[in-house]
């Protein structure tokens, strides 16, 4: 067989076997084979996990020229991890540690195969299960995540870990569930209790992401892992996620001092009970509340986001179902709620960071005053104080302090940290 005649019997062996291929091939969304339950899981569950960019003040300490009475110096640094939107408001759950003392925190999040960038506020903050609620400076709707249960996971059973490893893009790796109830000790001084464990690779940057079921149901918070090992991540179980987002939505909510407590009920939203003396006293316990400012609410989220929104001195208005019929309710914010709340539970007013603060990575809240009699005098806190810590919650904001004082109980004793001319203090303060 002459050169001329090899080359056209494999040009068209060549056609043949590419064109049968063709023919026979199928799309990938089309092959059930390929379609596995972990691909469905993760294309339910996937938009919904963010990618979360903080900026940090990071101190860079010299030995050789802290001789010579040198400060340390300052610069912006930047933790990257990840996040999970659970409301389609745009709140974002994540670890505490990823935007903790963060002064500018940015949500990488996915349209329509398009990357997005929006800025995000931090409303609240839980040191001691290393978790933080955020909400996105944006519009909404945002894909949001089905959380689960862990109250009845099985060991060995299959789990999914979506995040933002090292910041190379979103990243997915599978694996068993290997325990429950483990604790594990970061430092000297933190240690955190009841981890889910697993073998699914959790790298550096999949802090906040999310641990999934076969469902694609959000089971765990990915938190840690152990340096120097394989197969040890571990992840915060979703029953206490729930726990502590339900904690800290209500603070938004309180914070306001509108005098209200709503409760998410089948579906719904409901007020819980009414004080007689805030500003929403012509609510009544009972009441179906509908509509927020234009916006339906379904849940807590809802009637928190539209809050959230507010100011001092402006007006919400709020439709209710009440027996069965219509009525719209006018109220006011009150124009110092929020320094009020403070001074009423502390005896303190405070002076929020500027941003000369936190450039120079000043933390916590300045006081400015503290009243006569109060539990602030009576543990000799004075003005130029700056309150870093109250109990398990780390201080960032006047705003973030009423939060946390919304949740002790009238009477409690806490702890709390001060700074004073640079030196760290610890004591107890009891809270009227």
């Amino acid at each position: 067989m002459n050169k001329t005649a090899m080359t056209t019997m494999v040009s068209a062996l060549l056609a043949l076997i590419f064109a049968g291929g063709v023919a026979k091939a199928s799309p990938p969304e089309s092959d059930p084979v390929r379609r596995t339950p972990v691909v469905l899981a993760v294309e339910k569950a996937a938009p919904a996990v963010v990618n979360i960019s903080a900026k940090k003040i990071q101190t860079v300490r010299d030995p050789w020229f802290e001789r010579f009475g040198m400060a340390p110096r300052r610069r912006i640094g930047q933790s990257i991890g990840s996040g999970v939107l659970i409301h389609s408001a745009g709140y974002v759950v994540t670890n505490r540690h990823v935007v903790a003392g963060a002064i500018e925190i940015l949500i990488g999040y996915e349209v329509g195969g398009e990357e997005r960038q929006v800025s995000a506020t931090l409303v609240a903050s839980d040191p001691k299960n290393d978790l933080a609620l955020l909400k996105m400076d944006a519009d909404g709707p945002f894909a949001s995540l089905t959380m689960g249960r862990s109250d009845d996971l099985m060991i060995g059973e299959p789990v999914i870990a979506v995040g933002n490893p090292v910041g190379v893009g979103k990243t997915v790796t599978t694996g068993v569930l290997s325990a429950v109830g483990r604790s594990i000790r970061i430092d000297q001084q933190t240690q955190f209790h009841d981890l889910l464990q697993t073998d699914a690779a959790i790298n550096p940057g999949n802090s906040g992401g999310a641990l999934l079921n076969i469902h694609g149901e959000m089971i765990g918070v990915n938190s840690a892992i152990i340096g120097n090992t394989e197969g040890l991540g571990f992840a915060i179980p979703v029953n206490r996620v729930k726990e502590n987002v339900k904690l800290l939505l209500d603070a938004v909510v309180d914070r306001m001092n509108l005098g209200f407590k709503p409760v998410t009920t089948n579906g719904h939203v409901e007020v819980l009970s009414v004080s007689a003396a805030g500003a929403a006293k012509a609510l009544l316990a009972g009441d179906r509340i509908v509509v927020v400012d234009g916006h339906r609410v379904d849940s807590v989220f809802d009637v928190a986001a539209a809050l959230q929104k507010k100011r001092p001195g402006q007006q919400v208005r709020i439709e209710i179902s009440r027996g069965g019929a219509s009525r719209e309710i006018i109220l006011t914010i009150p124009l110092t709620a929020m320094a009020e709340y403070i001074s009423k539970r502390m005896g303190i007013l405070t002076t929020p960071r500027t941003a000369a603060d936190q450039v120079r990575g000043v933390v916590g809240v300045l006081v400015s005053q503290v009243l006569a009699d109060s539990p602030a005098a009576r543990i000799k806190l004075a003005p130029g104080d700056r309150i870093t810590a109250i109990g398990r919650f780390r201080v960032e904001s006047p705003e973030n302090l009423a939060a946390i004082l919304q949740q002790a109980r009238t009477g409690a004793t806490v702890d709390i940290e001060v700074v004073r001319n640079r030196r760290a203090m610890t004591g107890s303060i009891k809270l009227r």
